[in-house]
């Protein structure tokens, strides 16, 4: 299991179809963006670098005599796509404590605000730096607090818009701005639902 810190959150991102143009088959592919990470280590102090825009954890399973020459491989890859540190678990204790960070990251959003819309979208991924550039771009323009974790190996975010219903207009602001980056994936040749299915809050974007 091995943890990359990534300045630049598109390279991150990128990252992903390298590790598989290189032959190399994940059994998870996991990042998290930096608003997700300042969150996390507020709650838990996991020891997350806090001044790089994602981290990622990428787990490799298998034959022990193959795994480890597909960790050393994947170290590289993720460092040539701008990683600027990766760190390897040495043992199970490791691995699980990693694991941590991620699990945990949708427990920790409460302390962003007290409502938040959530989506589940998914691109091929190709499309998937792209579409985390049309998010940050939404972020911006918006005004709005958006923290997304992403299965990044199948393609699929879940971006959560934040906002607080007390506030007049806010929480139509907020579900129009998870609308526009549904659309977003939708012309990226994605779909509404990557795992959760359609309930009545998305049910209006399905095609």
């Amino acid at each position: 299991t091995l943890l990359a810190s990534f300045p630049v959150l598109e390279h991150a991102t990128a990252a992903v179809p390298r590790l598989l143009q290189a032959g190399l088959l994940p059994v998870a592919v996991e990042i998290i963006d930096q608003a997700m990470v300042l969150t996390v280590e507020e709650a838990f102090g996991f020891g997350l670098p806090c001044d790089v825009e994602a981290v990622m954890i990428a787990e490799l399973a298998g034959d022990a005599a193959a795994v480890g020459p597909q960790a050393e491989l994947a170290c590289r890859i993720l460092g040539d796509a701008g990683a600027r540190e990766v760190r390897r678990a040495a043992d199970e204790e490791q691995r699980l404590a990693l694991w941590q960070c991620r699990k945990r990251a949708f427990g920790a959003v409460g302390r962003l605000s007290p409502n938040y819309v959530s989506m589940d979208i998914v691109v091929p991924l190709g499309e998937l730096p792209g579409l985390v550039r049309e998010i940050q771009d939404v972020r911006r323009e918006s005004g709005l607090k958006i923290a997304t974790a992403f299965h990044a190996g199948d393609g699929n975010l879940h971006p959560a818009v934040h906002y607080d219903e007390r506030r007049e207009g806010e929480t139509a602001r907020a579900h129009a701005v998870a609308d526009t980056i549904i659309r977003a994936a939708l012309r990226r040749r994605g779909s509404v639902t990557g795992e959760h299915g359609v309930g009545l809050e998305k049910r209006h974007a399905l095609p």
